[in-house]
């Protein structure tokens, strides 16, 4: 009897042992603080070339990451739909800290291993860090050129739907394409390019009839940011003319171009225009 009972306590030590190198750290304080829902505000850096950014107003949505105690949810909403992009078993391990407060940036970190993960290369291999108290950096661990996803906590959502629009969830094939393909450049961002835009459709400016009365002349320099297919997607005026901006920019937005070209890659850049008023 005796030999029985201490072969029994020695598999359930061995069993024990051998569940604590990967289990969902419930009790321990610095997991709960994953629990809950984070939205998504950006993803960055990765495959993209130099300076690249995917955001909520990028793509026209917004995401929701939830943490529960061994599960987890990460759903997209537009503005009338969502969809389910993953959900299934999550489990955590907590990352020992090196010491460092440089590399571990005095945060705690966690190994995810979340199942049916959306994104193949990062499925199993992802790390979640606080990079503050209300703020998450996830991250693959172990892949090169690799995006970063950050997130911020989202408190109200966590006290429930009720405070949200409902929206009738859809499964992720039917969720429309993204724009969020075309990453767009700041102002003053440089983009290097071969090849400038080229104006293939240049509707005329329209001279305001207040404008013509008043004998008002000049130049409006605009300064325009031509995306990956051609269309304008932003405009700013550099030097206006007071009461022709609104005719130069009303003008340009329905401009066409044939696309700035990166080796022989289409790019999305900002160049100036000139539009002449003349009585």
């Amino acid at each position: 009897m005796r030999f029985r009972t201490l072969t029994v306590l020695a598999l359930a030590t061995a069993v024990l042992g051998s569940a604590s190198a990967r289990r969902t750290l419930a009790d321990e304080p610095d997991s709960t603080k994953l629990y809950g829902t984070w939205r998504w505000t950006e993803t960055s850096g990765g495959f993209c070339a130099g300076p690249c950014r995917s955001t909520p107003e990028a793509c026209g949505c917004e995401r929701l990451l939830v943490f529960k105690p061994g599960t987890y949810e990460y759903v997209e909403e537009d503005s009338t739909h969502e969809y389910l992009l993953c959900q299934g078993v999550v489990s955590l391990l907590r990352i020992p800290s090196s010491g460092s407060v440089t590399a571990d940036r005095g945060h705690a970190s966690f190994r995810i291993f979340p199942e049916n993960w959306w994104v193949d290369y990062e499925r199993d291999r992802l790390v979640a860090r606080f990079s503050g108290p209300d703020s998450l950096h996830v991250f693959p661990a172990n892949v090169d050129d690799a995006p970063s996803h950050w997130f911020v906590r989202t408190r109200d959502f966590d006290r429930g739907r009720s405070s949200r629009a409902q929206k009738t969830r859809l499964p992720l094939r039917d969720r429309p394409r993204r724009s969020e393909v075309e990453q767009l450049p700041g102002e003053t961002e440089f983009v290097y390019y071969e090849d400038a835009p080229i104006a293939v459709s240049q509707p005329e400016a329209g001279y305001p009839l207040f404008a013509r009365e008043a004998r008002i002349e000049g130049d409006v320099l605009l300064h325009v940011l031509v995306g990956k297919d051609g269309h304008v997607k932003d405009i700013k005026v550099v030097r206006g003319v007071t009461g022709l901006n609104d005719a130069a920019i009303d003008a340009v937005k329905m401009w066409i171009f044939k696309p700035a070209l990166s080796n022989n890659k289409p790019v999305a850049v900002w160049i100036e225009i000139p539009i002449p008023f003349r009585l």
